[in-house]
């Protein structure tokens, strides 16, 4: 997943949930939706967050990792494939985890050794481990050469980031960056061999990475214009995206279809571009932007932002000040606003709206799947 800055660890933490809550995904002890925030019940500091498709993790302070949603592919790693966990659950066996990324049926987890475990669905590849077996438990990535630093997931597709800045991928074809193929070992993506890299993310149809003098770089699907180049001409390997300078964040799309993409810059702008549907890309209408265009509403009311959040047809931005504001279609409750009511397939929202009801909390971070949200949130 996107990485931020760390914050004081001294500080009380919070989880809150809110969309589609059919699988326990929301980990409030139930299966329904909400269109309001819910807290998560678990116990402990938090220092990171995830979701995938059907389910949500997270990280303790203390190093322990707590799962819970959907487990039909192992996702979660717990026994029972039959239920869904709507309660957080401890995974057993697992100590010192710094980072979690859930992708649409697998996951991926960072220890303060460096060591990368995956779990889950592996028919590309995505879990690294040289086969394209499912496990049912997290197993270590057999790269002892390697020292990782972060990680990411998104459908069928792992990315991670040495302690040298060499981003490394593994899985699908068209998203590993380095060849048409699947790959099913952890394998640097050669055209960036040489390239610094800071912050990356893993899409469902595209990945983009950050270098560190803040230069952009998009591979993958670009039906929709999500590569950001002003083509849909889809790209094996990175390309940089012309219009984009001094980046320092970027989200891919947690859909396969009306993909767009996100980034923020060191001046705290957030850019969208790619599908317009359902007005996701926070500029006022649902047109498509072929190229990278500053979302103005947030100029004007001089709200600088830290974070872009892509989920599938809704998207958010996390401001500096703490405040998440969120966009695009409204269903099942996926942007946190109570006017959901009686619009359930027809509300959106075409321009950034701040979540209400996270008043008094301070987002840390926050990420999306297609169909919820999840938040990380120290008090003010």
């Amino acid at each position: 997943m996107e990485l931020l800055k760390g914050f004081e660890k001294s500080k009380n933490t919070s989880i809150f949930c809110w969309g589609l809550g059919a699988e326990g995904q929301l980990g409030y002890g139930g299966t329904e939706n909400s269109s309001i925030p819910l807290k998560s019940k678990i116990i402990g500091k938090i220092i990171d967050v995830s979701a995938g498709g059907q389910f949500s993790a997270a990280v303790s302070e203390e190093g322990s990792l707590y799962m819970w949603g959907s487990n039909k592919k192992y996702q979660i790693s717990l026994e029972n494939t039959e239920i869904d966990y709507a309660i957080p659950t401890k995974i057993k066996n697992l100590t010192n985890i710094s980072l979690v990324a859930c992708g649409d049926w697998h996951s991926i987890i960072l220890d303060n050794n460096g060591t990368v475990y995956s779990v889950g669905y592996n028919k590309a590849g995505c879990l690294g481990l040289g086969d394209n077996e499912n496990r049912s438990s997290f197993t270590p990535i057999p790269k002892k050469e390697l020292k990782f630093i972060k990680i990411a997931a998104g459908r069928n597709i792992s990315l991670m980031l040495t302690e040298k800045s060499e981003l490394c991928s593994c899985g699908s074809g068209y998203m590993n960056g380095n060849q048409a193929e699947n790959i099913n070992e952890v394998r640097v993506i050669e055209t960036l061999k040489n390239i610094q890299i800071k912050e990356f993310s893993a899409g469902f149809s595209c990945c983009a990475c950050v270098d560190s003098i803040g230069n952009a770089y998009t591979w993958g699907e670009s039906e929709d214009y999500q590569l950001g180049h002003g083509n849909k001409t889809s790209s094996i390997v990175p390309k940089i995206v012309e219009r984009l300078t001094k980046i320092i964040q970027i989200s891919c799309s947690r859909g396969d279809k009306h993909c767009h993409m996100g980034c923020v810059d060191a001046a705290g702008s957030a850019f969208s571009w790619g599908s317009g549907y359902k007005a996701k890309l926070g500029h006022g209408d649902s047109k498509d932007q072929i190229l990278p265009k500053k979302i103005e509403s947030l100029e004007k009311e001089n709200i600088k932002i830290k974070q872009f959040i892509c989920g599938g047809i809704h998207s958010a931005c996390l401001g500096e000040n703490g405040v998440l504001y969120t966009f695009g279609c409204g269903s099942d409750g996926r942007l946190g606003h109570p006017e959901k009511g009686n619009h359930k397939y027809l509300y959106k929202e075409k321009i950034p709206k701040a979540i209400e009801a996270l008043k008094g909390q301070k987002v840390e971070k926050s990420f999306s799947s297609y169909y919820h949200m999840i938040a990380l949130c120290s008090d003010e």
